[in-house]
């Protein structure tokens, strides 16, 4: 009976494994983009397919059969088939050496070179009766020509690979010795008597250092080495100056270079992290952690405010603790940021900045409209006070605002930055505009955009810079404000406190990089109350806009502070 039971069993199972089925599946890389081409071979047979465009291929094979997957740069991926279930496969990059340069193509293994190549050893050039090294070469090279100035000892000498391409133009090789250009032109010089001799600094090179000659001839000469490589190329490296690893040209080509330098540049940036990333403490942590203890927080906290009271960062740092924790305890700090009895405008506006985050937009304009008390002829201000109106939904007073600005000989940048707010604003109120311009709503200028960033800062004696980096690591700055995609940055080039503003009408698909740079004038003592007021638009001037507004401090532990990155897809 057992016999039996084995037998049915062995036969189960070869029936199992004898199983033809068709698996399917996708071969990614480690960022989970799709690999084209990838070669999907049935272990032991000759059976085989590639994926397509986007990664996916489909194979007939056996139950206990291994499929092999194999990419140009990444390491083999051996996977057996139990199933037909399909397959996710990844294949992880691998980094080892190849014998070849990749220079537009050209391999650098010497018997597939296009170029024709002759190397001479010390051998073939020390201890001969030529003390010049042009000399001594010449008749061990094929194809070299060596044309004496004259006679006479000491003399220069033309040295021709290619014969003569040009009738006027230089027809001499480029030299290169242990890896730097080395010029063998002739010179002129006085002769022994009365004439003229001709020299050259192929003269300085002396035949018993040289360790190795290598001659490059052909067309292939000039892809490898360029337009001075068109005559040929002469590779020299001496005993005493020789390096380790020379080649016969650079390991990679220019684009694969480029490709790296991006590759490190995308790295960095996306190493780089937030204030808010980094985890930075912030001043007033022990007073949180004793609030949190503390059983009747808000005597505690009035207590506090008499001594800190003109810090807003002392209010910040409450509110953003407890806004989700204790509510009720976070509205009341809010209050009472709007209520300080202070002159400081830069602690106004950025305590306007702070109510705008969160939402408090009436609380905010007390503070703006006291700011105008003070300083009438502050268009930033008035501009912010006006965009917190509509975000009441107070159309009326808001047009008050735009008026005023409208009064004043505002600069370009600004006047553009209006321009765009309020043909928007006119926009949405088209009853409004009819009634204050007698403007339709197809009178005024549709200004749509995908995305549009906007910063204010809250102090006056310092200038803050917007800069941009798009999915095309370009930069949008100050100096250079129009990117090739489309981006464009009004910036105000001065001191003030605003407003700077990038917006793109056609998002590219990758990461955008916000950040700031600050002309670091301002007393070490006053740093700590430089905050920024960020506001990100999406789909800005359509029906489907959103805003999110957030205000990063400044830190002074940098020149250029990373805010935020922006995901484009």
């Amino acid at each position: 009976m057992k016999t039996i039971i084995t037998a049915i069993l062995c036969l189960l199972t070869f029936q199992l494994t004898a199983q033809l089925v068709t698996v399917e599946g996708r071969v990614v890389d480690e960022q989970n983009e799709p690999l084209n081409g990838v070669a999907v071979i049935v272990r032991g047979t000759k059976q085989g397919v590639q994926t397509d465009i986007d990664g996916n291929f489909s194979i007939e094979a056996r139950i206990g059969q291994q499929l092999a997957f194999s990419y140009m740069g990444t390491g083999e991926e051996i996977v057996s088939v139990k199933s037909d279930d399909p397959l996710n496969v990844v294949l992880k990059e691998k980094l080892e050496e190849i014998d070849v340069v990749t220079i537009y193509g050209i391999p650098k293994k010497r018997k597939t070179m296009s170029t024709a190549i002759t190397s001479l050893g010390p051998e073939d050039i020390e201890n001969k009766a030529q003390p010049d090294l042009l000399r001594t070469i010449t008749g061990k090279v094929p194809g070299t020509q060596m044309i004496p100035i004259s006679g006479a000892l000491g003399t220069g000498v033309n040295f021709y690979i290619r014969s003569k391409s040009s009738i006027n133009g230089d027809n001499s090789p480029l030299f290169v010795v242990d890896g730097m250009p080395f010029n063998t032109s002739t010179n002129s010089i006085a002769g022994f008597e009365s004439g003229i001799e001709s020299s050259s600094r192929g003269l300085d090179l002396d035949p018993n250092n040289i360790a190795k000659v290598e001659v490059l001839r052909g067309l292939g000469a000039t892809v490898l080495y360029g337009q001075e490589g068109r005559n040929g190329v002469v590779l020299i490296t001496t005993k005493t100056g020789s390096f380790t690893g020379q080649g016969m040209a650079p390991e990679k080509t220019f684009s694969e270079r480029y490709l790296e330098a991006q590759e490190e540049a995308r790295t960095a940036l996306a190493n780089e992290r937030t204030r808010e990333e980094l985890g930075i403490p912030g001043t007033y942590q022990y007073l949180v952690l004793e609030l949190l203890g503390s059983n009747d927080k808000l005597d505690r906290f009035r207590e506090m405010e008499k001594e800190l009271g003109t810090d807003p960062s002392f209010y910040f740092e409450l509110y953003d603790r407890f806004k989700r924790i204790d509510p009720g305890f976070a509205e009341k700090v809010l209050k009472a940021l709007s209520e300080v009895n202070t002159k400081d405008m830069a602690f106004m506006k950025a305590s306007a900045f702070k109510l705008e985050q969160a939402n408090r937009h009436d609380l905010a304009i007390k503070l703006y409209q006291q700011i105008l008390r003070l300083s009438a002829h502050d268009l930033q201000t008035r501009r912010n006070l006006a965009l917190a109106y509509q975000a009441l939904n107070k159309p009326e007073l808001a047009l008050e605002q735009y008026n005023a600005i409208l009064t004043r000989d505002l600069p370009d940048e600004f006047s553009r930055i209006i321009g765009t707010e309020l043909s928007r604003f006119l926009r949405t109120e088209t009853d409004l505009a009819r009634q204050a311009y007698g403007l339709s709503a197809e009178d005024i200028e549709i200004l749509e955009y995908d995305m549009r960033i906007v910063i204010d800062w809250n102090r006056d004696d310092t200038d803050i810079d917007l800069q941009v980096i798009d999915p095309n690591l370009e930069v949008a700055t100050p100096q250079a404000a129009k990117t090739k995609a489309g981006g464009r940055l009004l910036s105000n080039n001065a001191k003030g406190n605003g407003t700077e503003v990038f917006q793109i009408a056609q998002l590219q698909s990758g990461s955008y990089y916000l950040k700031v740079a600050y002309n670091n004038e301002v007393p070490d003592e006053k740093l700590k109350d430089i905050f920024v007021k960020l506001t990100i638009y999406r789909n800005y001037g359509r029906e489907n806009q959103t805003a999110e507004v957030k205000l990063i401090k400044i830190s002074d532990e940098a020149d250029l502070q990373l805010m935020d990155r922006i995901a484009a897809f």
